[in-house]
């Protein structure tokens, strides 16, 4: 069934989806008057629907009942991901979405790639990030933040539960970490290429973040974000 994302809704209004979204769905998706549809406004709320008219320019989407959608993990997941080169955090938002992070925070530390379109970026990873989701069934959107430097983002992570941050120097498993306050919510730091400094796992310590180890192998900054989330959404009961 399409996904198609509205800006807001309930149940028995009609609402117009205009722009690129609306060319993408008579264009690509080729949904015309009379299709049915689920529509979601990234906020949780879902609704079953009905493409009440279509044009490349606005599509007019009839809304019907309002759908329970479970697609949101137990556990509230924050990632930190350090900054790397090229389209590295491209993937990592994807993958976090289809994984249900709730919020995603490009971070910039000593080591990070820091790039003059940052804003430009942030709207293409807030882009895939709704894409994802509409792939992947959930119906809410994750947050993408700004980038921002690594003391902001301790502070943004002060109140989860459970604070990891996976280093090759580290200690405990994951597994040990999360066991130890089987946690409703948590954060994630991940180093970009060459990894984050001793001195800025400190700093994370300092902070209630407890290192840890994600097994014998040295992982890519972008496959260490997905893996440390990945097998946190296990322990947590969300992947089964």
């Amino acid at each position: 069934m399409p996904r198609v994302r509205i800006e807001s809704g309930a149940e028995n209004t009609r609402v117009d989806v205009t722009g690129g979204d609306a060319r993408h769905l008579v264009k690509v998706l080729r949904l015309a008057k009379g299709d049915e549809v689920v529509a979601f406004d990234g906020k949780g709320g879902e609704w079953s629907a009905t493409i009440a008219a279509a044009s490349p320019s606005r599509v007019t989407v009839a809304l019907g009942a309002a759908r329970r959608a479970v697609t949101e993990s137990p556990c509230r997941i924050l990632l930190g991901q350090g900054i790397g080169k090229g389209e590295k955090l491209d993937l990592v938002v994807r993958a976090g979405t289809e994984l249900g992070v709730a919020e995603i925070v490009p971070v910039l530390t000593s080591r990070a790639i820091a790039t003059a379109d940052g804003t430009a970026k942030v709207d293409r990873w807030r882009r895939i990030a709704e894409e994802a989701c509409k792939q992947s069934g959930r119906s809410v959107v994750p947050v993408v933040h700004a980038p921002e430097d690594l003391a902001a983002f301790l502070v943004r992570a002060k109140s989860a539960v459970l604070k990891v941050v996976p280093w090759e120097g580290g200690g405990i498993t994951l597994g040990a970490a999360a066991a130890a306050s089987s946690p409703s919510s948590a954060a994630i730091l991940i180093g970009p290429e060459g990894g984050l400094s001793e001195k800025e796992v400190v700093a994370a310590e300092k902070s209630g973040f407890v290192a840890v180890t994600l097994g014998p192998r040295i992982l890519r900054t972008e496959t260490a974000g997905i893996v440390a989330v990945a097998a946190l959404q296990l322990l947590a009961g969300d992947l089964r």
